[in-house]
Formats: structure tokens, C-alpha cells, sequence
């Protein structure tokens, strides 16, 4: 059965990676850059943890390391340690992804596309993750340059479109029309602009009467 994809807010939110491989660094990296605060335990940690802006704990993994923990992740070559730190999560209710084992898993860690105010998580479930990278890298071409100011230009002017259209159907047309402008026009979405959609999308509605 697939995952649901569920989107959590991890900004300074204490996380824990135990393993200081290239995996853990990829994870970190992940976190990271959704404003986590993560730390990582380990014997040793690989070329890319060691720049990465984590807190290091070099040694023995110890149970109370994940006390506190928004989310953890299992990240060793120890399917029975991965498999231990899982269950311990599970039985506390803590958000917990082992490297070696789905099943012990309790959310997947996805490809994720960040660009321009766009995010997307891409799993196959664990089947391949060369698949996910591969849709991860289309995807992004596929986002278009400057998307992000379309974005908080048309969040600033929603409100504006509400109070002056009261009727749902025309509201959408009214964003659509928006949209098409906004991005496949590359012009930005100012009040001006959206009034005069308004009103071209008024008058078609009263015209269809």
C-alpha cells in the first residue's frame, strides 16, 4: 500500500541521524534545509557530514540520544541497531525512517524538488530510488524561472479577488486567467492587472446570462 505524503513543519525541530555515512549526509542534508535542527552520532563521520552544519556526536549510539526528538533517522549498517531504534521510536510515537528496512519504517524519505516556492516529494516506495531522482531532475526543468514571485503576488492579491467576486466559478476563472499571465506571459500579477481580469471575466459572465 502506498505512503500518504504528508508534510510536516520541521523548522527547529530537533532531529536525530545515527550514522555518519554518505546516506546520513544525504538525509542531513534534506533536513537541513527545511530549517531542522540536526544532530548526528557516530563513530566517524564521512567528507560530506564533516560540512555540513550539524551538531556531532562522535561515539557509542545510547538510547536516551533520542529522547526530545521530533523525528529520527536510522541510518547505520546495523540492520538489528536500525531495527532497535525503529521499534524504541514506534512505541513513543516519534516520526522514525530506517535506512534498511520499509517496514520498520514510519514515513520515506523522498526525492524532493525545492524551487520557487514549489515543493514536491517523489517516492517509489522504495523500489528505486534511481527512478525518484531521475522524475526529481524532469520536474525541476519543468518548474518555470521567476515562480515564486507569481506566487506571492497572487497570495497578496486573493483577498482582493474575494471581496470583489462573490461567485466561486468565477473566482477560479479570475486565478486560471491569473495564472496563464503570471507564468506563461512571465508578467507580473499586480492590482492593476487583476482588476482588469476582473472585469474581463465579469463581463463574459454577464454576457453568458
Amino acid at each position: 500500500m502506498a505512503h500518504f505524503p504528508l508534510y510536516i513543519e520541521l523548522n527547529n525541530k530537533p532531529c536525530l541521524i545515527v550514522g555518519g555515512g554518505s546516506v546520513a549526509a544525504r538525509k542531513a542534508g534534506v533536513l537541513l534545509s527545511f530549517g531542522a535542527k540536526v544532530t548526528v552520532v557516530s563513530h566517524s563521520f564521512c567528507e560530506e557530514l564533516e560540512g555540513l552544519p550539524v551538531k556531532k556526536i562522535q561515539g557509542d549510539f545510547t538510547f536516551e540520544c533520542l529522547a526530545g526528538r521530533e523525528l529520527v533517522v536510522a541510518a547505520t549498517s546495523d540492520t538489528v541497531l536500525n531495527h532497535e531504534i525503529a521499534t524504541w521510536c514506534k512505541e513513543r510515537g516519534v516520526y522514525v525512517n530506517s535506512a534498511t528496512s520499509k517496514m520498520d519504517s514510519t514515513f520515506l524519505f523522498p526525492a524532493v524538488v525545492q524551487k520557487e516556492g514549489i515543493t514536491i516529494g517523489i517516492t517509489s516506495e522504495g523500489k528505486s530510488p534511481a527512478v525518484t531522482r531521475q522524475i526529481r531532475k524532469q520536474i525541476e526543468r519543468c518548474i518555470p524561472d521567476r515562480l515564486e514571485e507569481r506566487l506571492e503576488e497572487l497570495e497578496r492579491i486573493r483577498e482582493l479577488v474575494k471581496e470583489q467576486v462573490p461567485d466561486q466559478l468565477a473566482r477560479k476563472e479570475i486565478f486560471y486567467e491569473l495564472i496563464r499571465i503570471g507564468i506563461e506571459q512571465q508578467e507580473s500579477i499586480t492590482i492593476e492587472v487583476t482588476n482588469q481580469v476582473i472585469d474581463k471575466v465579469m463581463k463574459e459572465y454577464e454576457h453568458s446570462d
